[in-house]
């Protein structure tokens, strides 16, 4: 029985699509992805308080982000729905991941929303369990639950982890929303990429791939195609889901840090370490 409720504070990394290739449409609408998910050291941060009474609580730095609507408190929420666990919880998220971003900010945050009460409510769910209920949340939220970089198919359930290589990544955001609906519903959309296989990619996978989003958020989004503009004289930059952030790959942090002042002053622009796996493992104990 738990008898105390200190605050514990756990992780919410980002990720990057390494490459993402669009290979069909369901009859539902939905598109068939072939991508590998790379995490990377770029965290918000969840604060989590055990309350006896069945309240869940949600606040953030960003206040228009304390609602219901938000994916960590609908993922309380949901937890609590299915387990029947009589407990709450006050949730503090500092967000630091851009949103809208193709960073994945959202579907982690629900992600350590959903591993940290398993764990603080003594639920002892597996993480399979874990990763079916988060369905319900967005196609990447069992991706951050597993915890480790991966080859994602289907429309994004279907995952197996991938040993890659860790470049630093320079990440580039303008200030530009993409709405990822629209991006998918474009009738200029490449749909028809051919699907590879897991055995088919490259050690290391270096710049294997392309991004079947990205001519067409440059098209839409001039924002987005000036950063690749600026990049293209020093680097190979690419998308990262359906954008806005832009990144490029680099073996060691100081080369990215001599681009990085070459970008405009009214980008988001951040050198960051890739990750073998996450920090969410590391909290559980098991991350080697």
């Amino acid at each position: 029985m738990i008898t105390n409720h200190p605050t514990v504070r756990w992780p919410a990394p980002a990720k990057v699509n390494r490459f993402l290739h669009i290979v069909g449409r369901r009859e539902d609408g939905y598109h068939l992805l072939e991508s590998v998910f790379q995490l990377i050291d770029w965290h918000d941060w969840l604060s989590f308080r055990v309350r006896p009474e069945p309240d869940i609580r949600l606040s953030c730095n960003l206040p228009a982000l304390s609602h219901q609507d938000n994916l960590a408190y609908r993922a309380a929420a949901l937890l609590k729905r299915e387990t029947q666990c009589p407990l709450g919880v006050d949730i503090h998220l500092e967000k630091h991941i851009p949103m809208g971003a193709g960073l994945g900010g959202g579907s982690s945050d629900a992600a350590t929303v959903l591993v940290a009460l398993n764990h603080l409510w003594q639920l002892n769910l597996s993480s399979s369990q874990l990763a079916g209920m988060a369905l319900q949340l967005g196609a990447d939220v069992p991706f951050f639950i597993h915890g480790h970089n991966a080859y994602v198919t289907g429309i994004g359930e279907h995952i197996e982890p991938i040993d890659i290589d860790l470049p630093t990544l320079l990440l580039v955001t303008p200030n530009v929303h993409v709405s990822t609906q629209s991006v998918f519903q474009h009738p200029n959309l490449n749909r028809d990429s051919q699907r590879l296989g897991k055995n088919a990619l490259p050690t290391p996978l270096g710049e294997f791939g392309r991004n079947d989003c990205e001519p067409l958020v440059r098209t839409l989004y001039p924002g987005i195609d000036a950063i690749f503009q600026i990049l293209e004289e020093f680097c190979h930059p690419r998308l990262t889901g359906t954008g806005a952030t832009v990144y490029a790959m680099f073996d060691n942090p100081m080369k990215a840090r001599k681009i990085a002042p070459r970008c405009s002053t009214t980008w988001k622009v951040r050198v960051v370490d890739t990750l073998p796996h996450s920090p969410l493992l590391e909290m559980l104990g098991n991350g080697h």
